[in-house]
């Protein structure tokens, strides 16, 4: 028997820590929506809303292959992710 699992979007706040690309700045602070992975396809979703630092609206999707690659790109409250 299945069990549905509740995967709940989160948005919240994270700094880029690698090198500028992809429309994202080094040292920037982003609003970011995350979707996580769903139908057994291990990608999280990331739409970014809002650069901080910038003071900028964005429309900016990127995906990533697992929390790992999130933690290798962005500083964030860990906690904040595995809720």
């Amino acid at each position: 028997m299945l069990q549905k699992i509740d995967l709940k979007v989160k948005i919240m706040e994270l700094k880029y820590i690698q090198k500028s690309r992809n429309g994202l700045q080094n040292n920037h602070s982003y609003v970011v929506k995350i979707f996580p992975p769903k139908n057994k396809i291990y990608c999280y979703t990331i739409q970014f809303l809002y650069d901080i630092t910038e003071q900028e609206e964005m429309d900016l999707v990127l995906e990533y292959a697992s929390q790992i690659s999130i933690k290798h790109n962005f500083q964030f409250d860990k906690l904040e992710l595995e809720e």
